[in-house]
């Protein structure tokens, strides 16, 4: 659960002759505030504000800019149970093993003439790649729960106080630019009372 509120604006333009469909969105404030994900008791993850300013994506151009990212007071517990098996993992529903054995059939059937042509032509033509780039992310207050029991010596381990500022945020870029980062937490050992 959570509130979600937003101020934007949506620019579509339809497909003309050679042109594709455009689709332009600009938001100046975009905020998911008391998001709270799990059991009601103890959420496996939680939030007291998700806000993104300054919001431009654009399609087919393939580009997202943001200009802030500002995390409030976010709290976290992960970890892996005693089979080694990770805590998204029990989330996932488990593949129909007809399903999975159809797959693997159709995976090994001999390739037709024109399954082969279809094969070796590619795609039409080439998407561009996504530009990603964020002015500045910020998160305050953080909190994370680590609990990993797989390990001969099971880990309990607490991080509070996070606090995090990174700036020039561009993960798809083939050169990198410089990111100054500031970064604070204290690191614990939990007690039996949980993430506060």
């Amino acid at each position: 659960a959570g509130a979600l509120s937003l101020d934007a604006a949506l620019e579509w333009d339809a497909a003309r002759n050679s042109q594709p469909m455009a689709v332009r969105v600009k938001a100046s404030r975009l905020a998911l505030d008391g998001l709270r994900l799990g059991p009601a008791r103890q959420p496996l993850a939680q939030w007291k504000a998700l806000e993104l300013t300054d919001v431009d994506l654009a399609w087919p151009a393939a580009r997202v800019a943001l200009g802030t990212v500002r995390l409030e007071e976010p709290r976290v517990q992960a970890g892996r149970d005693g089979d080694g098996r990770w805590m998204l993992q029990t989330w996932l529903r488990e593949r129909p093993a007809r399903a999975a054995s159809a797959a693997s059939e159709a995976s090994a059937a001999p390739s037709t003439p024109d399954t082969t042509k279809a094969a070796d032509a590619g795609p039409a033509s080439a998407a561009p790649a996504w530009q990603v780039t964020v002015g500045e992310v910020r998160i305050e207050r953080g909190g994370l729960r680590w609990t990993d029991r797989a390990l001969a010596r099971p880990v309990d381990l607490v991080v509070s106080g996070l606090d995090l500022r990174l700036q020039n945020l561009a993960p798809l870029a083939a050169v990198q630019p410089d990111m100054p980062l500031a970064l604070q937490a204290r690191l614990a050992q939990a007690d039996r009372g949980g993430l506060r």
